[in-house]
């Protein structure tokens, strides 16, 4: 899902006819989530997996999707997943509140479509589409 993100975000521009962009940061882990609100009702999903993911995000650059270390052993035993997508490892990163930590980008694998995004599971994913200001 995160690099059909990407690959979504290249095909559009701004109203000021600049490129957008996305960078993904993704990990697994418990989340929670509940409407809040009395007049104005939301639902919000909480956590520090959701925390992660969001520092994960910012670690990568324009156009990549990162994920932990904790998200690339689980999705490694998944059946198809090498067909899919490729995770290289890009070394230790420090990620404001958590440390040093480990992170893999995630690319297409060759010849090969996106990942399902309709599997099911315990995954977290923090998305940015952002134009270039320069």
């Amino acid at each position: 899902l995160g690099l059909k993100l990407v690959e979504v975000a290249q095909q559009f521009k701004s109203a000021a006819g600049k490129p957008l962009w996305a960078q993904v940061g993704i990990t697994c882990g418990e989340a929670a989530g509940a409407v809040i609100g009395k007049k104005r009702r939301f639902y919000c999903i909480y956590g520090d997996t959701l925390n992660t993911s969001a520092r994960v995000c910012s670690a990568a650059a324009p156009g990549e999707v990162f994920v932990t270390t904790r998200f690339a052993d689980k999705v490694r035993g998944v059946e198809g997943a090498a067909e899919a997508f490729t995770l290289a490892c890009k070394g230790k990163f420090e990620l404001k509140g958590k440390g040093l930590v480990e992170l893999h980008q995630a690319s297409a694998a060759p010849r090969s479509p996106i990942a399902d995004p309709n599997a099911s599971g315990r995954f977290s994913a923090g998305a940015r589409f952002l134009t270039p200001t320069r």
